[in-house]
């Protein structure tokens, strides 16, 4: 049998057809928009954070860090607040749980190169952070930088779950008077 017609198209890096065009980028979508725009608004709510507990003197203090998680919480759920009322109150799960996990990423990864800037700056608060920790044992920057971004993340994607059974719901609509 013989091949009538023209080849097939070969698509992939360094195959592009004679005359083709490349594509432009996909866009990101919505989710993905408002994940990083709310990760960013959150992990500079870290660092704003951090640097009035240098000022007070209590940096030191692991303790105090907690308070980053209520930063968190509110920016995960202004997001899906935001994602709910763009989607015309109508969520999907995946997406909304989407929306969680990039914003605590996106937090987290600010929040750690900034440790990773200051620890360079702050020596004995790098020395500190990397002694005094829950794990027992010391560890280096890198491993701190990992540790902030697992844990940030984890706890972000937990809180999106949990903001997700309110948020889901088609009884729970967004007024403008929500604002």
């Amino acid at each position: 049998m013989a091949f009538t017609g023209n080849p097939p198209a070969v698509s992939g890096p360094g195959h592009t057809m004679p005359g083709a065009r490349p594509q432009p980028a996909t866009p990101l979508t919505g989710f993905e928009r408002l994940g990083i725009r709310y990760g960013l608004w959150v992990g500079t709510a870290y660092i704003v954070f951090f640097l009035l507990m240098k000022v007070l003197g209590l940096h030191q203090r692991t303790e105090v860090a907690y308070v980053n998680g209520l930063f968190l919480v509110v920016g995960i759920v202004l997001a899906l607040r935001e994602f709910k009322r763009a989607t015309h109150n109508h969520i999907n799960y995946l997406p909304g749980l989407g929306v969680g996990f990039l914003t605590s990423l996106v937090s987290s990864v600010v929040l750690a190169l900034f440790f990773v800037a200051y620890s360079t700056f702050d020596k004995q608060f790098a020395s500190h952070v990397m002694t005094a920790n829950l794990y027992g044992m010391q560890l280096s920057v890198l491993m701190i930088f990992l540790v902030i971004i697992l844990q940030g993340t984890v706890a972000g994607t937990f809180i999106g779950f949990i903001a997700m059974q309110f948020f889901k719901r088609p009884d729970h609509k967004l007024d403008e008077d929500d604002v």
